[in-house]
Parts: structure tokens; sequence; C-alpha cells
């Protein structure tokens, strides 16, 4: 399948979904159910991030220091917005984000920043360091807790073997 390039996200998706739905003949359908997450929000003293130039390209890097220091990992965000730091930071700092990470946050637009914070297995073996919670709410200004909450999910309930396959 292809869609012309200039087709939005969103419309892609619907398309994808049909194109799916007919060639497997998936049935599905939305649900909640109760789940661990991570919520990114804003702390009380607010974001410690300033706002981006929009110049290049958004992404972030995982920079690993040198472990003779006690922050080990430093994380450079330029020209994201804050759902893209959240998906990316889980898995920057899996080690410690064991579940997804969920923005809350309510930040519009696109951030740059750096945040730094020790492994966990160097702050396990050292008994000092910054965790990547406490990173976050110190260095940008935001808070990030663990919660069980109802949260959106996809049910697949059937699908079929297309023929000829």
């Amino acid at each position: 399948a292809r869609a012309p390039a200039d087709t939005p996200g969103d419309t892609i998706v619907l398309m994808l979904r049909a194109l799916l739905t007919d060639r497997f003949r998936l049935v599905s359908h939305g649900g909640e159910k109760p789940t661990n997450a991570f919520f990114l929000s804003t702390g009380s003293g607010g974001p410690k991030m300033k706002p981006s130039a929009g110049a290049g390209a958004g992404g972030c890097k995982l920079e690993p220091m040198s472990k003779n220091v006690t922050v080990d990992n430093t994380y450079a965000c330029h020209n994201v917005t804050m759902g893209e730091f959240a998906t990316q930071l889980r898995e920057a700092a899996s080690s410690y984000l064991t579940e997804p990470v969920i923005d809350e946050t309510g930040l519009k637009g696109r951030w740059d920043f750096v945040v730094a914070w020790t492994s966990k297995g160097s702050l396990e073996r050292m008994g000092t360091g910054v965790s990547v919670s406490n990173a976050v709410d110190q260095q940008l200004g935001l808070r990030l807790r663990e919660e069980r909450r109802a949260l959106p999910v996809f049910v697949l309930e059937h699908a079929e073997k297309p023929a000829g396959i």
C-alpha cells in the first residue's frame, strides 16, 4: 500500500487499519485496562527547560560518561516535544523505567535541554548519585511518578491468515 507523501499521519493510521482489517479479517476493539505506567508532569516550580529555536532535526541522544563520576549518563535533547521525550526517556533509562512513560505535562511546543543521572547499577553499587526521577525533577522541573491507572488498550479478537500466504 502507498499513500501520497503529504498524507497526514492520522489519515495514514486510518488507512492502515482499514487495510489490515480487510486483508487479515481483523476484528478488534478498544478498551481500558488497569496498567502500571510512569506519568510525566510539571513540577511545583514549573519547567526549567528552554523553548527550542526550532532549528535542526529533533531528537535525544544518550551520551554515557566516564564511570569515575557520580553521574554517568547525560541525555541531550534538542527540538523535542514532551511526548517525544517521554517515549525516548523510557528507552534511555530502561533500568529505572520498566513501564511506559506518558506525558501529562500539558507543555506545548518543542524544547531543548540536558538531563544527567546515575545508572541504576552504579547507584546501587556506589550508594550515591542521582536517580532518573530525581534528575528529571531537579534539572528539568518535571515530575516522574509511577501509578496504576486504567489506560486505553487495543484488543485483537480475531485474525485470519490471508489466502495464498
